[in-house]
């Protein structure tokens, strides 16, 4: 066993590799002296190449368990970085805007965490982008399933087979989180001290912006997590990174989410006979409108409705439940339809959401079809020359496509 780096600082750490506390050390150093806070009993744990967060007493009532400085957090537009060697570098940008002393020494500790880390050969084992990097066909088909907002540089990356930028830019997506320091101000991506070391969880709290009392707010001077450990018997604290399935998560982040108990629905452009024309687009949301009593337990698979012209029913992906998902996408469809069209008759709203919900069935069946036939002939071109955990991606594929089997090819009698 590793000798452990025990430092109490700050914030508490237990590494096995001093290595890997030191910048540790230096980012709880930088955001406690910027006026954060991590709550006293919790501990930042290194094992190999994992960095994750613990904590052993209960929540006290929602307090934050870590508070980060807007002011702490790195623009990555500021910075340029690079890889070489298995090793991330970074230098500011001559091009971008200025970074502080205090971001500056940010990115500064964060890039020496990911290397004492070995983030880079790790990220290049577990990303899809990486490690099917043979198999084109197959990553474009998971590309189009998902269409994120900011893949198409990924994808130009990939095409142009600059495996070192792709291998920056695609690590760099699955760290940054889109602030919005002001009300109705421009996002910027930033980096998150300390913040990145909680893992996701589908059950758990998101990212909140709040004044320097803790309080919510819009404006936001502190970013901070709250305790959520929804994982049985451990005292591992997790956040919620974004609304994710598990072929989401793998390509976003690298790793098979099994927390979450639905499937988005693929992207679709749906005709309708009723006159209405279904879009489901790439981003994802909730359902924001308020609901009847017994529509409430719909509002998990409710998609956000976007503003679109009145022939256009545009919504994010909806959550598709397991087992008879047909009963459930009915009803939601219907929901969403009557928000569109108030004024139709219960009976042309039901018939439309019926229409709706087979045709959107029926979109993300052949989706998963394809997947199956694309995943079939990857396999048969295994062998020893295969890209290092192309075999695991390709292995967390086949139990996605295992949980589809619940979600979208439901052997029983279609309820439509």
């Amino acid at each position: 066993m590793s000798p452990r780096d025990v430092r109490s600082g700050p914030i508490a750490i237990d590494a096995d590799r001093p290595d890997a506390a030191e910048p540790l050390h230096r980012l709880g150093n930088l955001v406690v002296q910027a006026g954060g806070r991590v709550r006293p009993g919790t501990s930042f744990r290194v094992r190999g190449g994992a960095l994750t967060v613990h904590r052993r007493e209960p929540d006290p009532q929602g307090a934050p368990l870590i508070t980060v400085p807007v002011a702490c957090l790195p623009p990555t537009g500021a910075f340029c970085f690079t890889v070489a060697r298995g090793r991330f570098d970074v230098r500011a940008r001559a091009d971008g805007p200025a970074a502080t002393p205090v971001q500056t020494r940010a990115v500064r500790a964060l890039v020496d965490l990911y290397n004492a880390l070995d983030k880079p050969r790790w990220w290049a084992r577990q990303s899809p982008w990486l490690t099917l990097w043979n198999d084109p066909e197959l990553l474009s088909h998971l590309v189009h399933g998902d269409r994120p907002f900011g893949r198409p540089a990924e994808v130009g990356l990939y095409r142009a087979g600059a495996w070192e930028r792709l291998l920056v830019k695609s690590f760099l997506s699955a760290r940054v989180f889109a602030l919005r320091a002001a009300v109705r101000g421009p996002c910027v991506e930033v980096l998150l001290p300390l913040l990145d070391a909680l893992d996701h969880h589908a059950d758990a709290h998101r990212f909140q912006r709040t004044d320097r009392a803790g309080r919510p707010e819009q404006s936001a001077a502190m970013l901070t997590a709250r305790q959520a450990q929804p994982v049985p018997d451990s005292d591992a604290c997790r956040v919620t990174y974004n609304l994710l399935d598990g072929q989401q998560a793998l390509l976003h982040y690298g790793f098979l989410d099994t927390s979450a108990t639905f499937a988005l629905s693929v992207p679709a452009r749906l005709p309708l006979a009723c006159g209405l024309t279904l879009v489901v687009v790439g981003s994802v949301g909730r359902y924001r409108d308020p609901l009847p009593a017994e529509r409430e337990p719909l509002r998990p698979h409710l998609p956000r409705v976007l503003n679109a012209p009145p022939e256009i029913l545009a919504v994010t992906r909806p959550p598709l439940p397991p087992g008879r998902a047909g009963a459930t996408l009915h009803a939601v469809t219907e929901v969403l339809i009557e928000a569109k069209r108030p004024d139709w008759s219960v009976d042309r709203r039901s018939e439309a959401a019926g229409q709706a919900a087979r045709a959107l069935l029926d979109a993300n069946r052949r989706y998963y079809a394809r997947l199956a036939d694309l995943l079939a002939a990857a396999h048969s071109r295994s062998g020893r020359g295969d890209v290092p955990g192309r075999c695991a991606t390709l292995a967390a594929l086949d139990s996605w496509m295992a949980r589809m089997d619940r979600h979208v090819f439901d052997p029983r009698p279609n309820p439509l």
